[in-house]
């Protein structure tokens, strides 16, 4: 029987050139699966603009686990423009997404689903949503997506007479950390001598989400609140 989900992505350029990147998930854990780290950039080390609410020690941890998965991603696309065109085929274990995009589109699509599963203990709220990973998601997608999973984890905890978080307090916490964590893998790709930016505006993409997920919860996700409740809109309501 498998024990680890693969999920791939090609990017094909408008040359011809391509590249495969394969993720190896596993089924027990969702946390990365790979080869020993050697040979690491200086740039992963832990200690290398560490995030400042990081709890892991580089005595246990010498690179960050983020930093040490990306590693690739980033040395490959450094030299890369964000707004050139590509196309992206993600192959599941279910289906398989295709979508012309921009580079930093499809970048910001693989490296959420690789910083959710790196082993980083403030991105691991996000397994279940790598379990049901939606490549190339919207805002609307994600944010229906993260509460509503977060909330069937709510149901779990509460089934199994733990205390459960249905105020969304703790996963606004969530996101206010992810916003750090990102700002310190930014940290580190700035400081590396390139010229394009595809990885660095991939990672802003990233960071707007999670600003954005965190300032809808804050405001009681009242957007989506008609969607579920049937409420009458708003010139409904002007023409009584």
């Amino acid at each position: 029987m498998q024990e680890y989900f693969l999920t791939t992505y090609e990017f094909e350029f408008p040359d011809g050139h391509k590249l495969n990147y394969a993720i190896h998930l596993d089924q027990k854990n969702m946390t990365l699966i790979g080869e020993p780290a050697k040979g690491l950039s200086e740039w992963t080390r832990l200690d290398y603009h560490q995030c400042g609410h990081c709890p892991l020690q580089k005595n246990d941890f010498p690179h960050c686990p983020i930093a040490a998965n990306i590693e690739k991603l980033v040395d490959f696309f450094k030299d890369q423009i964000s707004y050139k065109q590509c196309t992206v085929k993600v192959v599941t274990t279910k289906r398989t997404y295709l979508h012309k995009v921009t580079i930093q589109e499809g970048l910001y699509s693989i490296m959420g689903l690789l910083m959710a599963t790196s082993g980083c203990p403030h991105m691991d709220f996000l397994k279940p949503m790598a379990y049901f990973h939606l490549p190339f998601s919207s805002v609307e997608e994600t944010i229906i997506r993260t509460t509503s999973l977060y909330l069937l984890k709510q149901y779990f905890l509460w089934k199994h007479n733990r205390q459960p978080d249905w105020t969304l307090e703790k996963l606004e916490q969530h996101y206010q950390n992810v916003r750090e964590v990102n700002q310190g893998i930014l940290k580190r790709i700035r400081s590396l001598s390139k010229t394009g930016d595809a990885d660095l505006n991939a990672l802003a993409i990233l960071d707007a989400f999670a600003l954005h997920l965190d300032l809808e919860i804050s405001g009681g996700l009242d957007e989506y609140e008609n969607i579920f409740l049937n409420l009458p809109s708003a010139k409904a309501s002007d023409n009584r």
